[in-house]
């Protein structure tokens, strides 16, 4: 049975996006949980794809892993070639990522237009549901979510989607990966360790064990600031 992040390489790799950039944006969007649902819009499943995202990419049940990160992929590959139009070169990680939550154009728009205001570059609500704060340039918050996919924290706001242990979901194996990770980038071969149950601990003298690394802090000690272009 295949793991989250088996599903989320798979897809990365049909359509050329670099893997560990689909994965941070998984763990943004849902906490790597397939059944997450976000009480305040549409947007459901790994990805948080909304209604008018999956109508386009969808293809089968939003919740369905493979079936999200397939639609994620080619959303992906999409704002990929509109990036490289715009821009002339690929996008880095937390550009992609940017575009997956603010639409490819959006996205753009954001990145082409830094000191205008955000709010009149993309909608107020885009900017308010996702962390932003008024006032913010269109840079500002670009450089927020920049920091954020670099450095590993968890969703905020009203982005927080709440559903069961993504374990629970039918056909999905819990979050252990299945392949050793020699040959995967830095980012990606720590991201999938991280997954990994720990050996048995023996505790210390005092009876109390050793605190166990957490998503939060494998990023931070693995992710590189990244920088908008």
């Amino acid at each position: 049975m295949p793991t989250i992040a088996d599903i989320i390489q798979q897809a990365a790799a049909q359509y050329g996006i670099p893997p560990e950039y689909l994965m941070r944006a998984a763990q943004l969007e849902s906490g790597m949980n397939p059944a997450a649902r976000n009480p305040n819009s549409s947007a459901g499943g790994l990805f948080q794809q909304i209604d008018s995202n999956w109508k386009q990419y969808g293809r089968g049940d939003r919740f369905d892993p493979v079936a999200s990160a397939d639609a994620a992929a080619r959303f992906w590959r999409d704002n990929q070639a509109a990036y490289r139009k715009t821009f002339g070169s690929d996008p880095t990680g937390d550009q992609f990522y940017l575009m997956h939550q603010q639409g490819g154009q959006g996205g753009i728009n954001l990145l082409r237009n830094p000191t205008q205001p955000a709010s009149s570059v993309v909608s107020e609500d885009a900017i308010r549901l996702n962390a932003g704060q008024p006032g913010m340039t269109a840079g500002d918050f670009a450089n927020l979510w920049t920091k954020k996919f670099g450095a590993g924290t968890q969703p905020v706001g009203s982005r927080a989607a709440t559903a069961p242990d993504a374990a629970g979901a039918p056909g999905v194996a819990p979050l252990t990966p299945a392949a050793p990770t020699d040959g995967l980038g830095p980012l990606m071969a720590q991201l999938l360790s991280a997954q990994q149950p720990p050996a048995a601990e023996k505790p210390p003298e005092g009876g109390k064990k050793p605190k166990r690394n957490d998503m939060a802090s494998i990023f931070a000690n693995a992710s590189p600031n990244l920088v908008l272009a």
